[in-house]
């Protein structure tokens, strides 16, 4: 079996036993960037995220979905365009939008394949190591504060990053592969790795 799809039928098998994960979709995650940013445009929450919800219902908010309406015409552009414009937004503020997210999704899709998590597990990982830095005292034993400050980093801030503990090291030996290809797998299927985790450790507390 494919490792994307065992993911998969492990977040089937878990799904009573998960807790909250915040951002737990990574596909969620960047279309509420999309809500966001169209916000800063438009002063209406209820109306963007209404609009939001359209363009995802249209597979129309995802990185390479909102890349091919970069240059007009194209049929993505058209259907944003009048999307936009059934929310009430007019013509000049649309096509400023329109822009903005097309240039976001080709920069994403040209620098992280599409996948805005790489960027932030990339910062995150970054912000662990130097948070360790700073809050190790000269007793500390730095890779239970490592995990630690990982745990917090995926709880407090939804953070895209693996604990990489005993239990997930584990399960990359069983299967021969490395914790940069779990990571793949998860990035195939839009699984944050905190969600990965705990799914791992669900699955291993199973008798």
């Amino acid at each position: 079996m494919e490792l994307s799809a065992e993911l998969r039928e492990m977040a089937a098998r878990q799904q009573e036993g998960l807790g909250a994960v915040p951002w737990a979709s990574e596909a969620d995650r960047w279309a509420e960037l999309v809500f966001c940013v169209t916000n800063a445009f438009v002063d209406d929450p209820v109306q963007c995220r209404q609009l939001t919800e359209s363009l995802r219902d249209l597979q129309l908010v995802s990185p390479s979905a909102l890349m091919g309406a970069k240059d007009t015409p194209t049929p993505a552009h058209a259907v944003i365009r009048h999307v936009l414009g059934q929310h009430g937004i007019g013509k000049e503020q649309t096509e400023r939008i329109i822009q903005t997210l097309a240039d976001m999704a080709s920069a994403v899709m040209n620098g992280y394949e599409g996948k805005i998590q790489r960027f932030l597990r990339a910062e995150a990982e970054s912000i662990r190591d130097d948070l360790t830095t700073l809050l190790a005292g000269p007793r500390t034993p730095s890779s239970e504060l490592r995990r630690g400050i990982t745990h917090w980093l995926q709880n407090a801030a939804g953070l895209p990053i693996s604990v990489e503990d005993e239990s997930v090291r584990q399960f990359c030996a069983n299967r021969g592969i490395t914790v940069q290809q779990l990571q793949q797998a998860a990035d195939e299927v839009d699984f944050n790795l905190a969600l990965v985790d705990d799914l791992i450790r669900l699955e291993k507390a199973e008798p």
